[in-house]
């Protein structure tokens, strides 16, 4: 049983709100800017897709825009704010309330860290408590399972409105700019300060991004056309291995989702690739398709302009997808570092336009839980 899209509002790297993100994505691509931050007294350079004014949002920064971008969405649905007390509000992150915390630890002495550490809830529970305080009466739920996290927001959202618990829900996913993910990322030799594309031999590591990207859904189709549905979502944890995947893991994630959903690999009108720029990464997605498709569908690129958003990513890769549709184009081609084109973009790149028809939408996690989404989009 599929369900539906009705809106979307976001704010990421290229801009915030739909209109402006369109014209960036289609017209002058914002690239990502070098960012210094401080690691053992030393002061590091990366690549970062930044997405807010200021540095670090404070908790109540975070929530009023995450509200924002939530009332955009029931307008452009034309649903009412009365409604939100009888829709399930889906909260995905992964760096959860780090960013405000930061801005306080900054201001403490090493002597007071310890108690402030202590004090701290460092969970997704700040932030829904302090999104009620601006939508009171609203019903959130949580969902953290790393760079996952709103794609399986999104499958949670799914299933309730399949099995007729609810007949609309909201799916909220955001990351914000914070020391200690970046720190963390950096120290596992993941991050890179070179713009390079991804599926590329020359690639070293993957762009951090933020953003924040909310979605709404019902168990009922709307008369506007386009037509989004989501036809299924399917996760998979892998244990194998904390930090990476295997290639195994993913083809029977994505054959699953195909045989849950009765859909022939034919009928695949294009991938969206995960494809972070991480080279390990990187390497098991490219042997997961050749392993899974007699002939791999044309694949579509996305972090290239916005950067990995950890848990944001699932929502706001479907509405950069969707906006791909409804405008018949793919995103203008980004300038590399070194002008460089993924290995697999000459025999598979999706063409500059979308036929309606079957999406796959590939998602990696962080410690091995992986997700897939499979769209139905038509004119």
């Amino acid at each position: 049983m599929t369900t539906y899209i009705h809106g979307f509002s976001a704010v990421c790297a290229q801009g915030c709100g739909i209109e402006q993100i369109t014209r960036n994505l289609f017209c002058h691509p914002q690239q990502p800017k070098i960012i210094t931050f401080s690691l053992d007294d030393e002061e590091r350079c990366v690549n970062y897709f930044s997405a807010f004014e200021c540095n670090r949002l404070s908790l109540t920064e975070l929530a009023e825009s995450i509200a924002k971008h939530i009332n955009t969405t029931l307008k452009q649905c034309g649903w009412q704010a009365s409604e939100l007390a009888n829709i399930p509000i889906f909260l995905a992150s992964t760096s959860f309330s780090m960013s405000s915390h930061e801005i306080d630890f900054m201001n403490k002495g090493k002597d007071q860290l310890t108690k402030l550490c202590a004090e701290q809830m460092f969970s997704l529970n700040e932030v829904s408590s302090e999104l009620k305080k601006i939508l009171p009466n609203i019903y959130v739920i949580n969902v953290a399972t790393s760079c996952t996290s709103s794609t399986n927001a999104m499958i949670y959202a799914h299933r309730y409105l399949t099995l007729n618990i609810i007949e609309k829900a909201i799916v909220v996913g955001f990351e914000s700019f914070n020391s200690v993910t970046l720190s963390g990322f950096y120290s596992l030799g993941l991050l890179t300060d070179q713009f390079l594309a991804p599926f590329s031999q020359e690639s070293r590591g993957l762009i951090l991004g933020e953003g924040i990207a909310c979605i709404a859904m019902s168990s009922k189709p709307n008369n506007h056309t386009p037509l989004y549905r989501l036809v299924d979502g399917l996760s998979h944890c892998d244990a194998s291995n904390i930090t990476t995947t295997s290639a195994q893991n993913l083809v029977g994630l994505m054959q699953s989702l195909l045989v849950k959903s009765s859909v022939e690999q034919p009928l695949i009108q294009a991938i969206k690739v995960n494809a972070t720029g991480c080279p390990i990464n990187d390497n098991v997605e490219q042997q997961s398709l050749l392993a899974s498709f007699e002939q791999v569908p044309p694949l579509l690129f996305l972090k290239p302009y916005i950067g990995h958003t950890l848990g944001a990513s699932g929502v706001l890769e479907v509405i950069l997808l969707l906006l791909c549709f409804n405008h018949q184009q793919l995103p203008k081609p980004v300038k590399y570092s070194n002008h460089s084109v993924p290995n697999l973009m000459n025999e598979y790149c999706l063409a500059n336009d979308l036929p309606s028809g079957y999406y796959l939408l590939n998602y990696l996690g962080f410690g091995g839980n992986n997700a897939s989404l499979l769209l139905e989009l038509s004119q």
